[in-house]
C-alpha cells in the first residue's frame, strides 16, 4: 500500500477499478442484510465460504483479538494500530482461480488480509484503505488443494461495527453430491488389517474431488451376504466414522473378526449418494497347536476339560480327539481353546491325536498333537467279603477301589481270574469252592496292563474256621440234688476240635460232636448246689472263636409256709424262738420277720427256727413272716402273720378303797389303782363305765371319780381296760359310804354309834374309814359323833 500511495496515478486507477468492481457486484449481492452476531471471533471458528459470490454481514463491536493472531506485514501506516475486533473466514477452492474480497458497505474503518492456511500462516495480501474511504479490498490468486484464511479487522482505535464482507472467486466452487471408494479392500485373514486401508472421497456433480470440504462426516459399514450367525464385525482404529480432510475420509486399522466371503464395505454420509466397495473375502488362517493341558489322562477318567494352546484359533473352530469329535470348544480365543472331552474318548489306554480345524473360507486343520491315555495304577480299598469260612463253597468276590480298567486281572492266591464285571471302581471275580476248602491266608491283587498300569497293593483274604452258634439245650434247668445226666447242646458250625466252656465248671471235652450237636456229661455232685452256668462252644483259630452264650441253671425250690409255733406272742414275752413249718427250705433260705432278715438257727427241708429279739415284739400288732430262697429258681414264699398281743391288766389294790358320799355332789374324788400291765391308753371303768384316767406308770393309774358318783351309796366294781384287746382286768370293790357309817360296813345302824364309842374307849378304827361322823372338829371321833349317828337313825338328820 505504501508503494501505491507514492504513485498517485496508480491510486486513481485502482480506485476506478474498485468502483467498477462494486458496480458489477451490487446486482449480484442485492440489498445488504442486517448484521448478525456469529462465533467467528477466532480462526478456530472461522466461517466456511462454500459459494461465489459470497456476502456476509456481522456486528464486530463485541469481537476480540487473539494473542495468537498473526502480525501483519506492509498493511497501511505502521503507526496505526490494527488487528482489533477481528473476524475470520475459511475458503478452500475446488480449482485454481482469482479471489477478490472487500469490506465495502461497512460502517467503520477496516483492515483486510488473506493467508494461506499453513503452519505458521503465510500472509498473501493485506489492505487498509482501498478507495477514498475507510474500507478495504484485496485480490489474490489461489491454488487448488490449499485452504485459505481471511481476516477482517478494525483499523486504528475503531471499536468495530456493522461489517460487510464480499467475496468473488473466478475459479470453480462446488459441493459434494456422492461418495466413492478411492482405495478398495482386498482379501485378507480374519482379525488382520485390511490393505490397502479403505479411503472414501467426496465427488461433485462432475465427479471431481471436493478438496475444499473438510467437514463432511462419512460412516463405514460391513455388508454381508445372507445372514450369517454370529455376524462378522468390522472395526477400525478410531471408529467407523471419519471427518473428510480436503475431500477425503481415510479409515485405517480396519479388520473383520470372522471369516466371510463376498463381503463389501458401504460408505454413507447424510444425503450424499452412498458408495459400495468391490466384494472381498476374509479368510480363516490355518491353526497351529503348540501344547495341551493336561497332556494326558488315565484310562477310564471321567469327562474333563482340555486346554489347547497355540495360535490362529478362529470362531467356529472344532477339535478332534482321536476318533472322538469334532468337539465344539466351550471358549475360543486367538491362542486358547477349552473343551470338554467325554469319558468315552479316554476309556481305553493309547495315544490320541488332537487336531484343531478352522472353518472355511481358508482355515484348515492343524498338525496332530499327541495326547496320551494311560492305564492307571490300580488301588484296592476293600474286598467283599473280607474273608470266608473254610469249606463254605463258591462265592463272588467284589473288589472295591479305583484305577480299574476293562483289561484288569484279579490275582487270588496263585490263581489268575478274569473279572466277571468291571467298572473303574469295582471288579467282581468268581471264587471256586476248591479255592477255600482249607483255612489259610490268600493274597489278592489287581494288575493293569501298559501303558501305565501295574499291580495294586496286596489285600490278604483269610479263610478261617467258623464261629459256632448255640440254638438250644436239651434241658436248661435241673433242681438242686438231681442225679447226673447227659446234656445236649444244639446249634451249628461245631467242629471236631470244638470245646465246651461250662461257666465256673470250666472247659469240657464233648462226648460226641456233630456239626449241629455236642453232648457233655454232668455229675450228681455238680447238681448239688444251686448255680447258673453260662455255656459257650469254642472253635479254634484261625477264625473260630466263641459262640453265643446260653444258660443252664441248677435251681432252688420255691418255699411254702404252713404254720408258726407259737401261734402268737405277748409284748412282754421277751426274746422269741420261732419255729416255721412248711417245705422247700434250704441252707441258704432267708427268713424275713416284719421285713428284717433273721439268722436261721436250724434248717431242714420242712422246718426252720429263728430267734426273734424281744425288741421286735415289744409293741402289739401283727408281724409278717416270709422265707425267700435265692435264685436260680427259689423266690419268696407265702407270708404268715404272728399276732403280738398286749398282756391282760391286773388290779392289786385301790387307794382309798372307801369313799365318803357327798350330798352336795360338788367335789370330785381321786382313786389310785395299783396293779400291773397298765398302758398309757389304759382306761379305768366304774361299774363298767369309763372314767377319766391318768397313766402314772405300768403299775399305777389315777382315776378321777366325779362328785355325782359319790351321791350313790354302796359298793362299786372298779376294773381296767387296755384298748386293742378284748380282755378286761380283774375288778375290785370300792365302797361309797355314808359319813355316819363309822365302821364302813356299808349300812347305817346302831352298831356305827357303838363303834365310835369303842374308838373313844381305845379301840382301833377301820383302816381307811373315817369315824368322824358329824364331820366337825378333829378327825378323831368323839361323843358328838356317836350322838350324830343316833340322830341320823332317829330321822332327825338327813345325810348321804
Amino acid at each position: 500500500m505504501r508503494n501505491l500511495r507514492q504513485n498517485p496515478g496508480a491510486i486513481r486507477w485502482l480506485r476506478v477499478a474498485a468502483l467498477l468492481t462494486v458496480m458489477l457486484l451490487l446486482p449480484l449481492v442485492g440489498a445488504r442484510p442486517p448484521a448478525r452476531a456469529l462465533t467467528n471471533d477466532n480462526r478456530v471458528n472461522a466461517v466456511e465460504i462454500t459459494s461465489s459470490p459470497y456476502v456476509h454481514t456481522v456486528m464486530t463491536s463485541a469481537f476480540t483479538t487473539e494473542a495468537s493472531d498473526p502480525a501483519l506485514v506492509d498493511c497501511g501506516p505502521a503507526n496505526v494500530p490494527k488487528q482489533t475486533h477481528s473476524a475470520w473466514y475459511r475458503f478452500t477452492p475446488a480449482g485454481s482461480g482469482q479471489l477478490a474480497a472487500n469490506t465495502y458497505g461497512s460502517d467503520y474503518d477496516t483492515v483486510l488480509a488473506v493467508f494461506a492456511a499453513t503452519t505458521p500462516l503465510t500472509q498473501l495480501a493485506c489492505n487498509d484503505d482501498a478507495i477514498p474511504s475507510l474500507q478495504s479490498a484485496v485480490s489474490v490468486a489461489l491454488t487448488v488443494g490449499q485452504s485459505y484464511l481471511i481476516e477482517v479487522m478494525a483499523s486504528g482505535n475503531q471499536n468495530g461495527g456493522n461489517m460487510t464482507l464480499t467475496i468473488t472467486y473466478t475459479g470453480a466452487v462446488t459441493s459434494a453430491v456422492a461418495l466413492a471408494f478411492d482405495a478398495q479392500p482386498s482379501a485378507t485373514l480374519t482379525a488382520s488389517t485390511i490393505t490397502p486401508a479403505p479411503s472414501v472421497v467426496l465427488r461433485d456433480a462432475n465427479g471431481a474431488t471436493v478438496t475444499h470440504d473438510s467437514t463432511t462426516v462419512v460412516t463405514l459399514a460391513l455388508q454381508l451376504p445372507g445372514s450369517p450367525s454370529p455376524a462378522p464385525k468390522l472395526t477400525c482404529t478410531g471408529g467407523l466414522t471419519r471427518t473428510a480432510q480436503a475431500g477425503v475420509a481415510a479409515f485405517d486399522g480396519c479388520s473383520v473378526d470372522r471369516a466371510i466371503a463376498g463381503a463389501t464395505l458401504r460408505a454413507t454420509s447424510g444425503s450424499l449418494t452412498a458408495a459400495t466397495s468391490i466384494p472381498f473375502t476374509i479368510s480363516n488362517p490355518q491353526p497351529v497347536v503348540t501344547s495341551l493341558s493336561p497332556s494326558g489322562v488315565l484310562a477310564g477318567s471321567s469327562a474333563f476339560t482340555l486346554t489347547v494352546t497355540g495360535s490362529a484359533f478362529m470362531p467356529g473352530a472344532t477339535v478332534q480327539v482321536g476318533a472322538t469329535g469334532p468337539i465344539t470348544p466351550a471358549s475360543i480365543t486367538d491362542t486358547t481353546l477349552t473343551l470338554t472331552v467325554p469319558a468315552a474318548a479316554v476309556s481305553q489306554a493309547g495315544d490320541r491325536p488332537v487336531v484343531v480345524t478352522n472353518v472355511a473360507p481358508g482355515g484348515g486343520s492343524s498338525a496332530p498333537t499327541s495326547f496320551t491315555v494311560s492305564n492307571p495304577s490300580p488301588t484296592i480299598a476293600s474286598v467283599s467279603p473280607a474273608g470266608a469260612i473254610a469249606g463254605s463253597g463258591a462265592f463272588t468276590l467284589t473288589i472295591n477301589g479305583e484305577g480299574f480298567v476293562s483289561s484288569s486281572i484279579v490275582n487270588f492266591g496263585d490263581k489268575t481270574i478274569v473279572p466277571a464285571t468291571k467298572t473303574a471302581t469295582k471288579l467282581t471275580a468268581a471264587i471256586a469252592a476248591s479255592d477255600i476248602a482249607q483255612t489259610g491266608e490268600f493274597p489278592v491283587t489287581v494288575t493293569n496292563p501298559g501303558p501305565g498300569g501295574g499291580g495294586s497293593q496286596t489285600f490278604t483274604f483269610a479263610v478261617t474256621n467258623p464261629t459256632p452258634t448255640i440254638s438250644s439245650l436239651s434241658s436248661s434247668t435241673k433242681p438242686v440234688g438231681s442225679a447226673g445226666f447227659i446234656l445236649t447242646i444244639n446249634g451249628s458250625k461245631f467242629l471236631p476240635q470244638s470245646t465246651v466252656l461250662f461257666g465256673a465248671l470250666g472247659s469240657r471235652v464233648p462226648t460226641t460232636v456233630t456239626p449241629s450237636a455236642i453232648t457233655i456229661a454232668l455229675t450228681t455232685l455238680e447238681l448239688a448246689t444251686a448255680a447258673t452256668y453260662d455255656i459257650t462252644v469254642l472253635n479254634p483259630e484261625p477264625g473260630g472263636g466263641q459262640s453265643n452264650s446260653v444258660s443252664f441253671a441248677v435251681v432252688n425250690p420255691s418255699p411254702l409256709l404252713s404254720s408258726l409255733s407259737p401261734a402268737q406272742w405277748l409284748t412282754t414275752g421277751g426274746e422269741l424262738t420261732l419255729t416255721i413249718n412248711g417245705q422247700g427250705f434250704v441252707a441258704t433260705s432267708v427268713v424275713e420277720f416284719e421285713g428284717a432278715q433273721l439268722a436261721i438257727a436250724t434248717v431242714t427241708p420242712t422246718k426252720l427256727t429263728v430267734v426273734v429279739p424281744g425288741a421286735m415284739t415289744g409293741t402289739p400288732g401283727p408281724r409278717s413272716v416270709k422265707v425267700t430262697n435265692a435264685s436260680p429258681g427259689g423266690g419268696p414264699s407265702n407270708t404268715l402273720s404272728l399276732p403280738v398281743l398286749l398282756p391282760k391288766p391286773v388290779i392289786a389294790s385301790l387307794s382309798p378303797s372307801v369313799l365318803t358320799a357327798r350330798q352336795d355332789a360338788v367335789d370330785d374324788a381321786v382313786v389310785e389303782i395299783n396293779g400291773s400291765a397298765f398302758l398309757p391308753n389304759s382306761v379305768a371303768r366304774w361299774n363298767g363305765s369309763s372314767r377319766p384316767t391318768e397313766h402314772v406308770s405300768a403299775t399305777l393309774l389315777r382315776v378321777t371319780v366325779p362328785a355325782a358318783d359319790l351321791t350313790i351309796l354302796g359298793s362299786v366294781q372298779v376294773s381296767v381296760f387296755n384298748p386293742g384287746q378284748s380282755d378286761l382286768s380283774n375288778s375290785l370293790p370300792l365302797l361309797v359310804r355314808s359319813r355316819a357309817d363309822a365302821n364302813c360296813d356299808g349300812t347305817l345302824a346302831l352298831s356305827d354309834a357303838l363303834f365310835i364309842l369303842k374308838i373313844i374307849a381305845g379301840a382301833s378304827p377301820v383302816p381307811g374309814c373315817d369315824a368322824n361322823a358329824d364331820g366337825i372338829g378333829p378327825a378323831n371321833p368323839d361323843a358328838n359323833d356317836a350322838l350324830y349317828v343316833l340322830r341320823v337313825l332317829a330321822g332327825l338328820v338327813i345325810v348321804p
